[in-house]
């Protein structure tokens, strides 16, 4: 029997030999497959059963998390789940353990789509954790690129959330601290299996908030592309960070680029991360670098950083594997330059630039090619090395510097020392156990030789010698780092000079020997003695010497003896335990003597008791006389005393008298007192302070003295009186310490009606807090009327202000100033209004971050509005801007018109037009760099008592951080009045309205300025009687303390008329004291320079005082170079007359020469009356300062003749009184004198002794009225009375003839009247003299004469 098939019958036909079934084997087979088929489908209901169990119940969750951690051998471990596998599950917690990596999840929540599976791919809704912390053990193995990183399906996570990611070290299996820390990381991830993108991926950092994504290829070889940005704030200051990568896994390319406050830069790293060496190269670039802005103690500076490192493997390092870090050789050369070196006491760091050639080989770091640059050509080159601590060489490792200086400027690096050329050479070696440092450097000036050694702990210094010149300074002595510290120093000082080291420092001739010795820990212990050989400082001589010990805070003993220049001190005693006592003895009654502005004499004596936390003694002071620079003190008295214990009497009186200041020693406080009474536990305090003018100040403080000078109380009263009253409204809480001021809440009350409120002022551990409102401040200005300064009165404005102020190492806070209701006005002869309705200036800070911001608006002013920020800092100064720190700002202007503004400058002055402008603010403090545009349209100036009008105005001007441009200031201009004066023609002239243009610029950092303009047909002057049209050109040349006009200028037409009697003016001779100007102003330091061509046209008239011409020519006005104003030219009158006396000169010659100050020209001017047979007139030459007045005439008569001719048209009749008495006031006014030189010349042609005319004598008092012009021929002039009468008898002329030298026979002749008077006047004495009259009026008078001179 075979076990092979059967052959198969054919198809379609049943076998030949087929036998039919036995019915019982049938049965059975069929009963089996009956079961089979019942067993199978039992088992799938079993298993779709069981897997909807697992799947879609909680219970079958927490089967299969106990199947996984039975399955993976406790590896992995899932608490508490909950949910169902096939939907949403939670678990408390997850954890995956192998030997070099744990994962920790915490509170993990999924939730998936398993119905995606069919489709081939995972789908996650959300996927989450509180907290997932991973820690991975190093490994030693070389890493090894994946060979591929698909996967088997596509995966969408949509959202994923971890609240704290947490990446360590596995350290002997147990996690270490974390080295990255992550918190509210939130992202998206998308594959398609082979290229996976990481999307909008956020965390919050250690460092700050970083946003990521990026995407990479999952086949060889694994191209990728992410970007990542972080924001960070440190230390208070903003930084933005951004990364990138690309290339591949094996050969990815990194670029970080950084940006903040102190600098830019960015970093680029060539990485191969499955190499023998991961990096392939790294380049630092930094600009701006400001070290001040990461640390307040460091200085100031701009510094660009470049680096370049390059790494390679050692010799003998293994191949085929990751090269280990000892074996890393880095090299590559190191370039900073400083952008703003400067002074160390100015806060900048004294370099310029440092180059040098970085290596790192197995624990050694080289610097190589050292080249430091200092400012003035200073310079520092050499080679520095340090080895890294090893175990054979533990501590800090070795230290080996030779550097070589050559050209250094000491001055240059700090400006308090003096300006040296310092070369030399300075070598040290450090190593865990012995250091040296030799420094040999010299000047023209001044060596340093200096040898030091540590070992053992403890440093010699085997020799330190200073020498400059004679001078010598040598010093030896040792210190012991271990133990209590001790010390020992001994030194001798021998014709040494500190101002040859310091500049500040007095220069002396110093010669003494010093020792000191003693310990430094716990506190500072010792002896330390001195004793001064002739000494001398700045030519003063000093003797002296010293003893001093102390023992940390207590001076155990002093015995101290000082004589400068007869000004002694002398102090001998302790101080610091109870039982103290210590004497201070000052007599300086040569203050003077010392120099640097000290004066009068100053006596103190004093003895300090007590313990430091109760200071107890007496004190007495007396001085006369005292100045220190500008500040001078009449006299200074007080005593003082302070008694022992808690209930220890204390009292002290102060006063002081005539404190002034300035260099015109100006009185600042009249007398000055300080009261205090009572003991340390009630004592009270009253300060008076009285100045000028009812100016004062007194305040009262009553409260309790406790240790260490801590006092508390209340600040009882407080009063100012003057200009700003301030009157304290009650009692107030007030705390006194050593660093510690804390005021309660006080109110004051102003005398502008103000109330002012300090909620809190509280200055502590240099820490200010201030916070407080001002309410119903009435402010307002006041023009002066004469100057038109702006003095701070007035109460046309009501203002307000709050604060709450924080000032420690940041500055927080916000002060505001507002409006509270009212205008500005300023009152003057036409009030000025601004229409403010709103005044605001708000100024916040946050960690130092300034921000300030103004609003003003007013319906006159317009609006001005800006805002700003800034960095601040604190200093040891206080607070400052940080100088390169970035300044933000900007402005805008709106004013629509600008009337307000003319009054400002000239109570005369009317303007108009409107004005627009923007400008900003950038750059730093240091260097800060302001922009703007301003625009203004339809600019009038108005001058009307002037004539002067410009109209039309357009300015268009723009600046920046370089320079103030220009570019148009033009007005059109027309004609709106027409002069007095026929012979212009002024239709032609002002047909087109007259144009000025000028433009320019000027460089802002020197002040060097260029100005053009042009005039065409300008209308300047628009008055009936003051009319003047312009043309020309010309340019200023200006600086910021000087500028220099230089043109010419053509008068095209003008008129000028001036009264025939001007309006009353005071002497040149005259002096007007002000008693509010005493003081005399101050050269100005502004320097004008000039250089101006003149040229007056052919149509420019004058009538003036009688004169009725035309002038023409052309002078040239010079100024500059500390020289007065002066002029060259010659300007001529063409034509015209002179009206004088009722008559009409013509004009034959006038000429006015300028060779010299302009106000002393040359005259040459000749006036005729014309048509006559004797054409007579004035004849003037000289100059204007001593003009020589004539009669001139032709043909040339005698000067009476010529008189008649001027005044009669004819010879004068000489019997005739009535010509004579018209002569001589002619004479008068012609001649410009009282006309003595001419009446005696007339007496002369008539053969008598006097000729004079004037008031005759009125007969009821005998005073003569008036004075009079007379003459003789001796050439005397009488002397008379100007003593004012009630009546006048009228104007007569005198006819004398002397009889003998006592006697004189007179007539006087009325000229209104018929009166006339033969008088006799005999002199008796000089005083006495007796007349007699006859005719119409009989009298015989004597007269008594009183002389003053």
């Amino acid at each position: 029997m075979s076990d092979a098939p059967a052959d198969p019958a054919p198809e379609g036909r049943e076998p030949a030999s087929a036998a039919p079934p036995s019915r019982a084997g049938g049965g059975w087979f069929a009963r089996l497959t009956r079961g089979a088929l019942g067993a199978g489908f039992s088992l799938v209901v079993v298993a779709l059963l069981l897997a909807g169990w697992l799947g879609v119940t909680e219970s079958g969750l927490q089967a299969v998390a106990e199947l996984a951690s039975r399955f993976s051998g406790g590896m992995l471990r899932i608490d508490k789940p909950q949910g169902y596998l096939l939907g949403q599950l939670r678990a408390d917690a997850v954890q995956v353990r192998t030997p070099g990596l744990q994962v920790d999840i915490l509170n993990l929540r999924m939730d998936w789509r398993p119905g995606a599976l069919m489709d081939g791919a995972l789908e996650v809704s959300a996927l989450s954790a509180s907290e997932l912390s991973v820690a991975t053990a190093a490994s030693d193995e070389p890493s090894q690129p994946p060979l591929s990183l698909e996967l088997p399906m596509a995966v969408h996570l949509d959202r994923l959330a971890i609240d704290r990611l947490r990446i360590g070290a596995l350290v002997e299996g147990k996690p270490a601290e974390p080295d990255l820390e992550f918190t509210a990381l939130a992202g998206k991830l998308d594959s398609d299996g082979r290229r996976h993108r990481l999307s909008g991926l956020r965390a919050v950092s250690p460092f700050g908030q970083m946003r990521a994504e990026g995407d990479i290829d999952g086949r060889p070889p694994f191209e990728l592309k992410a970007g990542a940005d972080l924001t960070t704030l440190q230390e208070g200051e903003a930084y933005e960070i951004s990364a990138e990568a690309g290339g591949s896994l094996e050969n990815l390319s990194l670029l970080a680029r950084a940006e903040g406050a102190g600098l830019t830069g960015e970093a680029e790293v060539a990485a191969t991360p499955f190499a023998a060496l991961p990096v392939r190269s790294a380049r630092l670039k930094l600009r701006d670098v400001d070290p001040a802005r990461f640390h307040p103690a460091a200085p100031n500076a701009r510094l660009d950083v470049d680096l370049n490192l390059t790494p390679v493997a050692a010799p003998g390092a293994p191949v085929g594997q990751p090269v280990p870090l000892s074996d890393w050789v880095v090299g590559g050369p190191l370039r900073i330059v400083n952008h703003r070196p400067g002074p160390y006491d100015g806060g900048a760091l004294p370099v310029e630039s440092l180059d040098a050639g970085l290596r790192w080989a197995r624990g050694e770091l080289a610097a190589s090619g050292v080249d430091l640059r200092l400012p003035g050509n200073g310079r520092a080159t050499g080679t520095l090395r340090w080895q890294a601590p090893t175990a054979a060489m533990p501590g800090f490792g070795q230290l080996d510097a030779d550097l070589r200086v050559a050209g250094v400027d000491a001055r240059r690096l700090d400006r308090r020392a003096l300006a040296t050329r310092i070369a030399g050479s300075l070598r040290a070696k450090a190593g865990a156990d012995t250091q040296t440092l030799d420094a040999d450097l010299s000047d023209a000036r001044v060596a340093l030789r200096l040898k030091a050694r540590h070992a053992a702990g403890l440093i010699h210094v085997d020799e330190a010698l200073i020498t400059a010149s004679a001078a010598r300074l040598a010093l030896t002595g040792n210190l012991s780092l271990s133990g209590a510290g001790p010390f020992e120093a001994r030194g001798l000082v021998s014709r040494f000079d500190p101002h040859a080291f310091v500049s500040t420092a007095p220069a002396a001739d110093l010669n003494a020997r010093f020792t000191a010795h003693g310990t430094l820990d716990p506190h500072l212990a010792g002896r330390f003695s001195f004793e001064l050989a002739p000494s001398r400082v700045e030519g003063k001589a000093l003797a002296g010497k010293g003893d001093l010990a102390l023992n940390g805070p207590l001076l155990t003993a002093l015995d101290l003896a000082l004589d400068l220049a007869g000004n002694r001190l002398v102090a001998k005693g302790r101080y610091g335990k109870p039982g103290d006592s210590l004497e201070v003895h000052l007599d300086a009654p040569a203050l003077a003597a010392l120099g640097h502005g000290l004066d009068g004499r100053l006596k103190a004596d004093g003895v300090l008791r007590g313990s430091i936390a109760q200071p107890a003694g007496e004190l007495t002071v007396k001085g006369e006389r005292l100045a220190s620079g500008t500040l001078r003190i009449d006299a200074l008295n007080g005593h003082g005393s302070l008694g022992d214990g808690k209930k220890g009497d204390l009292s002290m009186q102060i006063a002081v008298a005539g404190v002034r200041g300035g260099n015109d020693a100006a009185l600042l406080l009249r007398r000055a007192s300080l009261v205090v009474a009572g003991t340390r536990a009630a004592n009270t305090l009253r300060l008076e302070a009285h100045g000028f003018r009812q100016h004062s100040a007194v305040t009262t403080l009553a409260g309790e003295l406790s240790d260490g000078l801590r006092w508390e109380g209340r600040l009882e009263n407080l009063e100012v009186t003057g200009d700003y009253p301030v009157r304290l409204l009650a009692p107030a809480p007030l705390l006194l310490a050593p660093g510690t001021l804390k005021l309660g809440v006080a109110e004051l009350k102003g005398g502008s009606g103000g109330l002012y409120r300090l909620e809190e002022t509280r200055w502590q551990d240099s820490r200010l807090v201030a916070r407080g409102r001002v309410s119903g401040v009435q402010v307002g200005f006041v023009l002066d009327p004469s100057t038109r300064a702006v003095r701070r009165q007035g109460d046309s404005l009501q203002m307000g202000a709050d604060w709450d102020v924080v000032v420690g190492e940041q500055v927080n806070g916000v002060v505001r100033v507002f409006r509270e209701q009212g205008d500005l006005i300023l009152p003057g002869d036409v009030p000025v209004h601004l229409g403010l309705n709103e005044l605001t200036l708000t100024l916040t800070a946050v960690s130092n971050r300034l921000a300030l911001g103004f609003s003003v608006h007013g319906s006159q002013l317009g609006r001005l509005a800006g805002a700003g920020t800034a960095l601040a800092e604190r200093t040891s100064q206080g607070l400052r801007l940080v100088p390169g720190a970035p300044l933000l700002g900007s402005a805008s202007l709106d004013m629509p018109s600008i009337a307000w503004a003319g009054p400002l400058a000239d109570q005369n002055l009317k303007t108009g037009g409107s004005l627009k402008g923007e400008f900003t603010l950038a750059g730093t403090p240091a260097k800060p760099e302001a922009a703007g545009r301003l625009r203004g349209e339809k600019l009038d100036f108005v001058m009307a008592d002037q004539g002067l009008h410009l109209s039309g105005g357009t300015l268009v001007a723009d600046f920046n951080r370089e320079v103030l441009r220009v570019d148009e200031f033009s007005f059109v201009s027309p004609n709106r009045v027409r002069p007095r004066e026929s012979r212009i023609d002024v239709a032609r002239l002002t047909r087109e309205p007259g144009t000025l243009k000028a433009s320019g610029a000027i460089q802002l950092a020197t002040g060097e300025g260029l100005f053009s303009f042009k005039a065409d047909r300008l209308p300047l002057l628009q008055r009936a009687d003051h009319w003047l049209v312009l043309s020309g050109e010309g340019e200023i040349v200006s600086g910021w303390n000087s500028a220099q006009l230089k043109g010419r200028l053509t008068a095209d037409a003008g008129f000028v008329e001036l009264s025939r009697t001007p309006a009353p003016s005071l002497g040149d001779d005259v002096e007007v004291l002000d008693p509010r100007r005493a003081e005399a102003a101050p050269a100005s330091p502004f320097r004008m320079g000039l250089d101006l061509v003149l040229r007056l046209g052919d149509a420019l008239y004058v009538k003036a005082l009688g004169l009725d011409t035309r002038l023409a020519g052309e002078i040239r006005l010079r100024a500059g170079n500390g020289k007065p104003l002066a002029a060259t030219g010659i300007i001529t009158t063409q034509g015209g007359v002179f009206e004088g006396y009722g008559q009409r000169l013509s004009i034959d010659r006038g000429i006015v020469t300028f060779s010299g100050p302009v106000a002393n020209p040359g005259l040459n001017v000749v006036a005729l009356r014309k048509g006559l047979a004797v054409e007579a007139g004035v004849g003037i030459t000289g100059t204007a300062r001593r003009p020589v007045v004539r009669l001139v005439s032709e043909p040339n008569v005698p000067d009476p003749e010529k008189l008649g001719w001027i005044v009669l048209g004819r010879p004068p009749d000489q019997g005739s009184g009535g010509e004579m008495a018209l002569l001589l006031p002619a004479a008068q006014a012609l001649l410009g004198d009282s006309g003595g030189g001419f009446s005696a010349s007339l007496a002369q042609a008539f053969g008598f002794d006097e000729i004079s005319f004037g008031s005759s004598v009125d007969p009821r008092n005998r005073v003569q009225t008036s004075s009079v012009a007379t003459g003789s021929v001796t050439g005397t002039a009488s002397s008379a009375s100007s003593r004012s009468v009630d009546s006048v008898p009228g104007q007569v002329i005198t006819i004398g003839k002397r009889l003998s030298t006592r006697a004189l026979l007179s007539f006087e002749q009325s000229i209104s009247g018929t009166s006339s008077v033969v008088k006799l006047t005999y002199q008796l004495t000089r005083s006495i003299s007796v007349i007699g009259r006859a005719g119409s009026e009989n009298a015989l008078d004597a007269l008594y004469s009183i002389s003053f001179r």
